[in-house]
């Protein structure tokens, strides 16, 4: 439901009038969505803008170093809906393109613009007969995702793409 930022580490900061020490906080914590935030990843291209997704099946792309007025909240680049049925249950990014998992046992493929426009590209289905619980980009450059329930008589199943064949 909330995305916090936190400054990398716990850092001590010196007012130079009062020499005290202070402790770094949150920089931000903001309600992210009415459901649950399934993933957050920073944007390579600009890292004051994020990309959180969620259970009730959205991508959002936000803009820390704005904020609304009323919400105090960083402001809405993007929103986009519709590439599942189902929520999202992971995420994952490499470069401009970025992965869901999705309780509706289908992977998609989105494209964000430099601008932090979503598009949705498309989905993998019907290969997996559950939830598809994590997506991961990975080295050389596949897409695996699993697929199960833990403690099922299936147990987890990886299954593999080759990035280049995504054709995008």
């Amino acid at each position: 439901m909330f995305i916090s930022i936190f400054g990398g580490d716990m850092e001590e900061q010196i007012d130079q009038e009062n020499q005290q020490q202070h402790e770094a906080g949150a920089v931000m914590s903001w309600r992210g969505s009415k459901s649950w935030i399934s993933g957050v990843r920073f944007v390579d291209d600009n890292p004051m803008m994020l990309v959180s997704s969620s259970n009730d099946g959205k991508l959002i792309v936000w803009d820390t170093s704005k904020s609304a007025v009323e919400s105090k909240s960083p402001l809405i680049v993007a929103e986009s809906k519709g590439l599942h049925s189902n929520g999202i249950f992971g995420m994952d990014k490499c470069g401009h393109t970025i992965a869901t998992a999705s309780k509706d046992s289908s992977v998609g493929i989105w494209k964000m613009s430099s601008s932090g426009e979503v598009v949705a590209e498309r989905t993998i289905s019907g290969h997996h007969k559950g939830v598809v619980r994590g997506v991961c980009f990975g080295s050389p450059h596949k897409l695996s995702w699993t697929e199960g329930a833990m403690g099922s008589a299936m147990g987890f199943t990886l299954s593999c793409i080759r990035f280049k064949d995504l054709k995008m």
